[in-house]
């Protein structure tokens, strides 16, 4: 993805106005800007304005996808770039709430701002690394944990360091994070009031799914049969269909004939 250093676009290039006169970290990386573009962003917790990497969507280039939505790119993963990392406080977030904090939230993100510092080697607003977005992880699940209870969003970022374990080999990492991350979907499928029927059913379905990846397809029939009949269902054909399909691997794996759903 890098270009030649005389074909590479310095950050500072694509300042805005906006930023011009303010006091901003700024990004000192070169990166290919037929993939990455720079934001800014403001610190809710240090008040730091600094500049940030984001993959334009012609960058993204899925391969592969697995039966529980982890998806291989060529090229940029754009997950590395998902979640946004203060480079003065380590306060990480995803970028559709990353300033919706209460007071109380504040103070509490401010008062373990040290505590998530020493975690973090390096700034993570430029290129990251595999290793880079464990960190990212890491650092999003202790901040969101000092948030208001959100199991749908520990849940997902449970389930992404099962994924970083995938990429790195490591099966018992791997199962710890999916058996964690099942946990926090059963939590909020059975919890949320506010649940959407599309996330009914996408919750149910990765609660059967990681079921199954953890050996118990009992269990895994069980929820791939509620997905299948969670109201809208019938909204979501493509999610459905693979929902018959791992309910199948999943009646075979205990012996059961295959029936109808």
């Amino acid at each position: 993805m890098l270009r030649r250093p005389d074909t590479l676009a310095p950050v500072a290039q694509t300042e805005s106005p906006a930023a011009s006169d303010r006091n901003v970290v700024r990004l000192h990386d070169t990166y290919d800007d037929e993939f990455f573009f720079v934001d800014t962003v403001e610190c809710p917790i240090s008040g730091t304005v600094f500049d940030y990497l984001r993959v334009r969507t012609k960058a993204v280039r899925p391969i592969s996808r697995d039966s529980d939505f982890f998806v291989r790119y060529k090229g940029t993963d754009p997950a590395l770039y998902s979640l946004l990392v203060c480079p003065r406080c380590a306060y990480t977030s995803y970028r559709d709430d990353f300033d919706d904090l209460t007071d109380e939230e504040r103070v509490a993100l401010r008062a373990t701002a040290e505590s998530r510092v020493v975690m973090v080697p390096r700034s993570l607003c430029g290129a990251r690394t595999p290793e880079d977005n464990i960190v990212a992880t890491d650092l999003a699940l202790r901040c969101y944990g000092q948030r208001r209870p959100n199991e749908r969003r520990r849940a997902v970022l449970l389930h992404r360091r099962a994924w970083s374990e995938r990429e790195r080999g490591d099966t018992t990492a791997e199962l710890k994070y999916l058996a964690s991350a099942r946990a926090a979907y059963q939590s909020a499928f059975e919890r949320d009031a506010g649940i959407s029927d599309e996330s009914a059913v996408r919750a149910a379905y990765l609660i059967g799914e990681l079921w199954l990846r953890l050996g118990e397809p009992v269990e895994a029939s069980r929820w791939l049969e509620t997905a299948i009949r969670v109201p809208g269902a019938k909204n979501q054909s493509g999610l459905i269909r693979l929902a018959r399909e791992r309910l199948f691997d999943a009646r075979k794996a205990y012996g059961e004939p295959r029936r109808a759903s």
